[in-house]
C-alpha cells in the first residue's frame, strides 16, 4: 500500500496474522499450493500470479481497499473475543484505516496467485 497505512492498522494486521497462524491457518498458502499439489499426485500445475492493483481514482478504489477495514470490522470483534486486540485497539484500527483511505491512500496491490492441477490419466 502506498503510503503505508497507519500504525493501529498494522498493528491489527501483525495480531490478525498471529491470530489465523495460532488457528493453525496459513497464511502463505499460495505460495505452498504447488508444492501441496505435487504431493496429492497431481500434474501438469500451473502456477499465475493475478495479484490486483487499485489506484486512488479508480470507481472501486475505496471499496477494494477498504477491505481491511472491513476485516477488522468483522473478524476484529472475533479477536476481541479471543483476546487477540483490545476493542479500543480494534475500533482504533478500523476508523484509523477509514480515515487514512479518504485522506491519504494511493494505491494497493494484493498478492494473488491462481495454482491449477490435473490427475493423472
Amino acid at each position: 500500500m502506498d503510503p503505508h497505512p497507519p500504525a493501529s492498522m498494522r498493528a491489527f494486521y501483525d495480531a490478525y496474522l498471529r491470530w489465523r497462524d495460532e488457528c493453525a491457518m496459513d497464511n502463505a498458502i499460495a505460495d505452498h499450493l504447488a508444492d501441496m499439489f505435487v504431493r496429492a499426485g497431481l500434474v501438469e500445475i500451473d502456477t499465475r500470479n493475478q495479484a490486483e492493483a487499485t489506484r486512488r481514482g479508480e470507481l472501486d478504489f475505496e471499496s477494494k481497499i477498504g477491505m481491511w477495514a472491513d476485516v477488522a470490522a468483522s473478524r476484529g470483534r472475533q479477536m476481541v473475543v479471543d483476546g487477540v486486540i483490545t476493542e479500543t485497539e480494534r475500533a482504533a484500527a478500523e476508523f484509523d484505516y477509514r480515515t487514512w483511505i479518504r485522506s491519504q491512500a494511493e494505491s494497493q496491490t494484493l498478492y494473488l496467485l491462481a495454482v491449477e492441477g490435473a490427475r493423472p490419466d
